[in-house]
C-alpha cells in the first residue's frame, strides 16, 4: 500500500514475475500539494507497464488522510489477509 507519495526508483528498481500477484493499493488525495497526483498515477502507468495490476483511488483531500481513506483501507487488508 502507497499512500499520498511516488514511486522514486521506478527506473532501477528490479522488478520480478514471481512478485507480480502482490496485491497493491495505491491512494492519493486529488489536492495534494506536497506530492502532486500526476506521481501518483505515473507510478501506476510504471507497475502496469511491468505487469503488476495496481489499484487506485484518489480522494477529495490535500496531503493527509481522511474517513473513507481509513474505511477502505480496512475493506483492502480484510479482503487481502483473509
Amino acid at each position: 500500500m502507497a499512500m499520498s507519495t511516488y514511486f522514486a526508483t521506478s527506473d532501477i528498481a528490479q522488478y520480478s514475475k514471481a512478485n507480480q500477484s502482490i496485491p497493491i493499493k495505491i491512494q492519493h488525495g486529488k489536492f495534494d500539494p506536497v506530492v502532486p497526483e500526476q506521481l501518483a498515477q505515473k507510478a501506476i502507468s510504471d507497475l502496469k507497464e511491468k505487469g503488476y495490476a495496481p489499484e487506485y483511488k484518489n480522494y477529495p483531500m490535500e496531503h493527509s488522510v481522511c474517513p473513507e481513506q481509513i474505511a477502505d483501507i480496512s475493506t483492502w487488508l480484510q479482503t487481502i489477509l483473509l
